[in-house]
């Protein structure tokens, strides 16, 4: 229920890459909300492994942030870093120290993430056959169209502005709703609530949500495909701050 989603797929052998190395800690970088960050913590925290977060942002945003609360009781431990810093190669860490890219994206993780399509159920790699994934990294889309040759792979972003990979097989859904990253609205809120409610399974506020909803708002012709996977990413702990950021413009559904 912690390393849900792509979460584990994109960690998985990067373990075995640091075991390898025989460094003595795992560091890692991104935002304070960071679901990759929540992950690796608790990862780190069931094998033992001191792990280091480099957080966007100031000491402030850890108070009322359950994201980083947990990564802090779960034993790892914050350094604070501005983007510009990160842009201008501040990074350096010591020799001990294994790196993971922001949002675990890279090699490493794709190669666990492309292990996904083995386990889709009566899957066929052929054009009749559509994968819906959301963009965060795109790390998941690349794994996806790095493991397969015909099949269609449709995603949404919801960081504006993003360097999108561009790919034959890929297209990018628009955001009807015109929603900021992480952004709210009651229609927004209320559909995907809805959607929980007809089929007990919950959306992450983030990315999945966003993806089902433009996904069946878009102009695709679903006649064209016989087979479409919806894939769900995780990132369901993302909800409590989400609830808590938007608590006074949430309407009970």
């Amino acid at each position: 229920p912690i390393d849900s989603g792509n979460k584990w797929r994109k960690l998985k052998y990067h373990l075995t890459a640091f075991e390898e190395s025989k460094k003595k800690c795992i560091v890692s970088i991104g935002g304070a909300h960071s679901n990759h960050l929540h992950a690796l913590s608790y990862l780190c925290f069931q094998l033992q492994i001191p792990c280091k977060l480099l957080i966007y942002g100031s000491p402030n945003s850890t108070i009322e942030n359950n994201t980083l609360q947990d990564c802090l009781s779960w034993g790892a431990s914050i350094d604070y870093i501005s983007r510009r810093e990160a842009k201008s190669n501040f990074l350096s860490y010591a020799s001990d120290d294994y790196f993971i890219e922001e949002g675990g994206k890279g090699e490493i993780a794709q190669q666990g993430m492309g292990e996904l399509v083995d386990e889709l159920i009566d899957f066929e790699d052929n054009s009749k056959t559509l994968i819906a994934v959301a963009y965060g990294t795109g790390t998941s889309v690349q794994a996806l169209l790095t493991k397969t040759n015909e099949c269609h792979v449709v995603t949404l972003s919801p960081v504006k502005n993003n360097q999108l990979l561009q790919h034959s097989r890929l297209h990018y859904l628009i955001d009807y709703l015109n929603l900021s990253f992480a952004g709210f609205s009651n229609e927004y809120y209320s559909k995907i609530t809805a959607f929980q409610k007809e089929t007990s399974i919950l959306l992450d506020p983030v990315y999945t949500g966003k993806l089902y909803l433009n996904l069946i708002h878009s102009s695709i012709n679903f006649m064209n495909y016989n087979k479409i996977y919806f894939v769900h990413s995780g990132g369901l702990q993302a909800w409590r701050d989400y609830r808590q950021r938007y608590k006074d413009k949430i309407i009970a559904y």
